[in-house]
């Protein structure tokens, strides 16, 4: 198992397989899938971080990986110039929740496969009262049609320009949001599952 930066421990094959079972029984929701990472947060936990919202949110992630690239929605706005993120979002079982965004956001059905990771995430948000998101992130493998096109969707990401394949050689070169999808995103696509990967930036 690996250790999470709040001393959550998960051991893998154990987690593969009831993973397993619990999408052959269509159990797959957020919350089935969170106690298997036997999160352990204080109901009355205070953060210090000023304008944190008071609720923790579920976001589900296609890692889409073709040919040395990794399928990501580009971004753009005057403040912040170009960006790329993971296609994905929230509601919904996890399957059908990353199904549905991949089809608005990228244009195309996604075939879900196995869980690789999850992370806590504090999301800045840029809004005319400034606040921060607490969003649990949990990154799927997934697979596209041999002939899909990258193409946005109907109802594509707000800022959202474009969807590319991005070379997994350059993650490191680009603004990617999470940023830390650039350290963690090569490992992920190589090795596979790793647990919980802690609090990212």
């Amino acid at each position: 198992g690996r250790s999470g930066h709040n001393g959550c421990r998960v051991g893998e094959s154990i987690l593969g397989a009831r993973m397993s079972q619990n999408l052959s029984r269509g159990s797959d929701t957020l919350e089935s899938v969170t106690r298997l990472f036997h999160y352990d947060r204080p109901v009355n936990h205070v953060s210090p971080l000023e304008g944190l919202e008071p609720q923790i949110r579920n976001a589900v992630r296609a890692v889409v990986v073709r040919e040395g690239a990794v399928l990501m929605q580009k971004k753009w706005a005057d403040a912040r110039g170009t960006w790329y993120t993971l296609p994905g979002g929230v509601q919904e079982t996890m399957e059908a929740a990353l199904i549905r965004e991949c089809e608005e956001e990228i244009g195309t059905r996604v075939q879900v496969g196995a869980l690789l990771s999850v992370a806590d995430f504090f999301k800045q948000r840029d809004k005319t009262f400034p606040s921060v998101r607490h969003v649990i992130e949990f990154y799927f493998a997934c697979e596209v049609e041999d002939d899909y096109q990258p193409a946005s969707g109907s109802h594509p990401d707000k800022h959202q320009v474009d969807v590319v394949w991005l070379p997994i050689a350059e993650l490191s070169e680009v603004a990617l949001f999470p940023k830390d999808l650039a350290r963690h995103l090569p490992s992920l696509i190589k090795e596979g599952a790793q647990g919980y990967l802690g609090v990212i930036d």
